[in-house]
């Protein structure tokens, strides 16, 4: 887990502080382009930024195994 604080997160992302709480608290969801951004300023593809679960709503482990 990284330790960045909303205020740095937000700059690396090029949006406002408010956004980064938005997102973590699940009010608003960012757009394609936010994830792009986010999964840059994180070190890791957008797609592992979502909890994948399946039509139960069960979280599965490593969904993106093959994609590296």
């Amino acid at each position: 887990m990284l330790d960045i604080p909303q205020r740095e997160l937000a700059e690396r992302v090029g949006v406002h502080r408010n956004a980064i709480s938005y997102w973590e608290t699940g009010r608003r969801m960012p757009t394609a382009l936010d994830l792009a951004k986010l999964g840059r300023a994180l070190g890791s593809p957008p797609w592992e930024l979502y909890d994948v679960v399946d039509v139960d709503g069960n979280p599965i482990s490593k969904p993106w195994v093959g994609y590296r």
